[in-house]
């Protein structure tokens, strides 16, 4: 994190912004010109929001640093196949045709502890390219990571990988998926894992049973992206339960967002049963 500082004006935080700027990398070079950038621009905003927008700068600044650092050695194996990139997102954009980064990142994914580095990798496999050699090692580090060290939250690895899984997965990793789905301890991943079926087309009659079981477990963080994927399946049998559900959250005294969304979805669910 950056360093608290005093002068928080635009000239000052240009001039720490430019501080060591010539012994950086190229990447961290270019990101600090853009911040310089975005400073100038603040020169007609209140300066409160002046303040909190410089702070970020530095702290921007700061964070990028480090990332560089802890990336520096993944950047130099991809430049040594080839691959020359300006950020790991770009690699969501190779042509299918061009695995040669694949064994580079899988190596790293299992490797690194850094975590801001270890969900842009994960991010890096969201793309077509990644199957189906990705999926089984995300599963891998995915039950690898502990709980404990990885909170449930919109940062946690865990939910990053779930949500590359729910596009890469796919109905082979069935019971993998009901594994997260069906274990308290994975939080919000779970809603992921269990959401992941409604995209499964085939073969459904060994699934309804432990989808049926998620529907009923009591748990709108798996039962209401169970209510959708039953429906997608026109499992007619679940629109009981997708009623009894609907009429709990409807009787609450105070509904929340979350509570809200979850209303919503069922509604549509128990719409699309009725439909048939």
């Amino acid at each position: 994190m950056a360093t608290v500082t005093a002068d928080l004006t635009i000239a000052g935080v240009v001039e720490q912004l430019l501080r060591d700027f010539d012994s950086q990398p190229l990447r961290v070079q270019r990101r600090i010109l853009w911040l310089v950038a975005s400073c100038e621009s603040l020169r007609d905003r209140p300066e409160a929001e002046q303040q909190n927008s410089l702070r970020l700068s530095l702290d921007i600044k700061s964070r990028a640093i480090v990332f560089e650092q802890q990336a520096r050695g993944l950047y130099e194996e991809l430049s040594s196949v080839g691959i020359d990139v300006e950020n790991l997102s770009q690699l969501r954009r190779l042509e299918a045709t061009d695995r040669r980064a694949l064994p580079i990142l899988l190596r790293w994914l299992s490797q690194v502890s850094y975590k801001p580095l270890k969900i842009e990798i994960v991010s890096t496999f969201d793309a077509a390219w990644a199957k189906p050699q990705a999926v089984q090692p995300l599963f891998d580090e995915f039950h690898r990571i502990d709980p404990v060290t990885d909170p449930d939250s919109p940062v946690s690895v865990r939910n990053h990988i779930a949500g590359v899984l729910s596009r890469l997965a796919p109905r082979e990793s069935a019971d993998q998926l009901f594994e997260i789905a069906e274990d308290p301890a994975n939080g919000n991943a779970r809603s992921l894992a269990t959401f992941t079926f409604k995209k499964f087309r085939k073969d459904l009659d060994s699934l309804v049973p432990r989808m049926q079981d998620l529907l009923m477990s009591g748990d709108f963080v798996v039962s209401v992206p169970a209510a959708e994927v039953l429906a997608a399946w026109n499992v007619s049998e679940a629109a009981p339960r997708v009623a009894s559900m609907i009429s709990e959250l409807e009787s609450e005294d105070h509904k929340n967002k979350t509570s809200a969304a979850h209303l919503r979805r069922l509604k549509e669910a128990a719409k699309k049963l009725a439909a048939g």
